[in-house]
């Protein structure tokens, strides 16, 4: 018998096996052991990005990735251009890959592709990085008013019910709050998720 799949590699798994071939449309047969795995691998993902710098220093080569918002198949599509031999451990993926955020919210999947993610980041820490733009913010990813359906914690309950949706929408929060939020490409690229603010402090110093 093979050894279990680790929670991280089994989320995708999941997936995988819950979507349909353009990745548009998910149905999974055990949604209470996908909500386990997915709470496992929460937890690691914040033991990971809680030890990780707020300002990243990355080196090439590296695709760079912006805003998902919950578009599970067009995430996927740009990621199979990167991937190489459908490789989703990523040991023989040459490419480091950088998300600048904005991950749920707006998209039908939040949280099929925020879990996707950061299974990734589980697999293999050095080669992605995720940074964190303003909907990962309970604030913003909350607002069930503003978004209706297409928010992400109204897709965590409706995903795993009114209980475990809660407590999934939190987990996931409380790693967001640990994401970096800055990278540069070697000491060249500077990379964010909402730009510069304009500077207003008074007569500006800086060099």
């Amino acid at each position: 018998r093979t050894a279990p799949l680790p929670d991280p590699a089994r989320v995708i798994a999941v997936l995988r096996q819950a979507a349909n071939p353009t990745y548009t449309e998910f149905k999974f047969d055990n949604i209470a052991e996908f909500a386990k795995v997915c709470l496992s691998t929460c937890a690691l993902a914040k033991e990971i990005v809680r030890q990780e710098s707020l300002y990243l220093q990355l080196k090439s080569p590296i695709c760079v990735f912006g805003d998902i918002h919950g578009n599970f198949s067009d995430m996927m599509f740009f990621l199979n251009k990167v991937i190489a031999f459908d490789d989703l451990m990523l040991k023989y993926t040459t490419s480091n890959l950088l998300f600048l955020g904005d991950y749920v919210d707006r998209g039908a999947y939040s949280v099929e592709c925020i879990m996707f993610l950061l299974a990734l980041k589980c697999i293999a820490p050095s080669k992605v990085s995720l940074l964190r733009g303003n909907h990962e913010s309970p604030e913003v990813n909350g607002d069930v008013e503003v978004y209706g359906y297409s928010s992400f914690k109204y897709q965590c309950l409706e995903r795993f019910g009114r209980e475990k949706g809660a407590e999934m929408w939190v987990a996931i929060n409380e790693v967001f709050q640990y994401l970096p939020v800055i990278a540069n490409i070697d000491k060249k690229i500077f990379c964010v998720h909402g730009g510069l603010p304009q500077y207003s402090g008074g007569e500006d110093r800086r060099l």
